[in-house]
C-alpha cells in the first residue's frame, strides 16, 4: 500500500479538524460521533484533502448541501504521525540517557584515577 504524505499545510489543517472533532464530539476520550464540516468549494486545501482522501464528501438525506466529514484514512494518517512522534521524544530520551551515564562514568573513572592518583 502507497504511503500518502502531506505537506505541513495539509498535515497541520487535518490535525486541527480532528482536535476539533475531538474537542467537540467526544465524551470521556471517546468520539461519539463525527463532525460535519461545511465543504467549500472555493477552499483549495479543503479539496486537496478531500483528493488526497483524507477527507470524504457526503450529503445527508435531509439536505441537498454537501459536507466533509474526516475519512478513516485521516484518522490514520494522522495517528500514525503522532506515533512517530512519540518513538522520536522515547529516542532522543533514550539518547540523553545515554549521554548522561557515559559522562557520570567518566566521572567515576577520574575519581578512581584520581584517588589512587593520591595514595601512590
Amino acid at each position: 500500500m502507497e504511503e500518502k504524505r502531506l505537506n505541513s499545510r495539509q498535515a497541520a489543517e487535518l490535525e486541527r479538524l480532528i482536535a476539533f472533532e475531538r474537542d467537540r464530539c467526544s465524551a470521556d476520550g471517546m468520539v461519539v460521533y463525527q463532525c460535519a464540516f461545511p465543504l467549500r468549494p472555493q477552499d483549495a486545501l479543503q479539496a486537496e484533502l478531500v483528493d488526497r482522501g483524507m477527507l470524504e464528501v457526503k450529503t445527508s438525506a435531509d439536505s441537498d448541501r454537501p459536507f466533509v466529514v474526516i475519512s478513516a484514512e485521516g484518522y490514520s494518517y494522522v495517528d500514525r504521525i503522532e506515533e512517530e512522534d512519540r518513538r522520536e521524544r522515547r529516542l532522543e530520551r533514550r539518547d540523553w540517557l545515554i549521554v548522561l551515564v557515559s559522562g557520570l562514568f567518566g566521572m567515576l573513572c577520574t575519581l578512581i584515577g584520581l584517588l589512587i592518583g593520591l595514595s601512590m
